[in-house]
């Protein structure tokens, strides 16, 4: 997507400002001749693109590309006592270094990163595909050795084409008969129909003449014959049957399991003097919980040592370490 972006003039630039301008161009230039040549010392498996310094001339930017990961500590080390200056080190992908470098497209203009393009969106084989391009290589890639960018411009329209074409080698109605799908014209929604006979014959109709499965003309293409009707009353005689059976299954389940519920309880108990009962049982023994620890308390109020429980006593016990 397209960003908008606000440029804000703060002033007018002075001479200073343009000799510091001119002088940040000539070390971002020996910057870049640097790099180079200690990226051939050591034999480094990248490719410096562009270096650039800020207005402050603390800070030096160097872009790269690389394949796989490198090792350039060494670089970096070098470059900082040569320059005097803080290093960066900046890896781009092939689309921003074409973009920093520029050419011209396959359609003979300038590349479209470099005119208006701020971000780049993401660009698949499928686009091609829809569009009824070339899926060779050289034809469908750009300056930068990746797929156009270009392809995603219309893809949302041959996308929504796409989806009211009928598919290739389909059957189809026509005016003229049945025939089998040759060709779709995407943009001028046509279809190319062959018909068999004496011999193979291509004809070209509109869209809205051609009549297939899951077309939007469906509906028009239903004709009030007697085969069609018993067709359709037949089918909802067994979506019908279909739904009353699940009903009836529903409500088996339902009094089986009512069933086996009252089965089960007893007829005679009350619910009210079965909670009462419980609740009763309930304090008696929270009762008799009380009286033991009572009794397992001096006069003092505390707890005796005592253990009754052999099995208790026993668990807890250390074992002498053997002599």
């Amino acid at each position: 997507m397209q960003k908008n972006i606000t440029i804000v003039f703060q002033r007018i630039a002075t001479k200073k400002d343009i000799d510091i301008q001119q002088e940040g161009e000539k070390i971002a230039s020996r910057a870049k001749e640097l790099a180079n040549s200690i990226v051939t010392k050591h034999k480094l498996d990248m490719k410096i693109v562009d270096a650039e310094v800020l207005l402050d001339l603390q800070k030096v930017y160097i872009s790269f590309i690389c394949d796989d990961r490198v090792d350039f500590r060494d670089l970096v080390k070098e470059l900082a006592q040569n320059l005097k200056l803080k290093i960066e080190l900046k890896q781009i992908g092939a689309r921003d270094h074409a973009q920093l470098i520029g050419g011209i497209g396959a359609c003979g203009q300038e590349c479209c990163c470099i005119r208006f393009l701020n971000d780049f969106d993401k660009v698949s084989i499928k686009m091609a595909k829809n569009q009824n391009l070339s899926l060779n290589p050289t034809k469908i890639s750009g300056v930068c050795s990746r797929l156009m960018c270009c392809l995603a411009y219309e893809n949302d329209v041959y996308t929504e084409i796409n989806q009211r074409m009928p598919k290739l080698g389909a059957n189809v109605g026509t005016p003229n008969g049945e025939g089998i799908v040759h060709y779709n014209n995407i943009l001028k929604e046509k279809v190319t129909v062959k018909f068999e006979g004496d011999g193979p014959r291509f004809m070209e109709f509109d869209l809205s003449e051609v009549k297939f499965a899951g077309s939007i003309n469906k509906a028009e293409d239903k004709h009030n014959c007697g085969q069609c009707k018993t067709r359709d009353e037949s089918s909802q005689a067994k979506e019908a049957t279909a739904k009353n059976n699940t009903l009836n299954n529903n409500k088996f389940k339902y009094n089986h399991k009512e069933n086996k519920f009252q089965k089960n309880a007893s007829p005679n108990v009350d619910k009210e003097s079965s909670v009462q009962s419980i609740k009763a049982e309930a304090r008696k023994i929270n009762d008799n919980l009380d009286a033991k620890q009572i009794e397992g308390k001096d006069a003092s109020g505390h707890e005796k040592a005592k253990h009754n429980n052999k099995k208790y006593h026993n668990k807890f016990k250390r074992k002498k370490p053997r002599g």
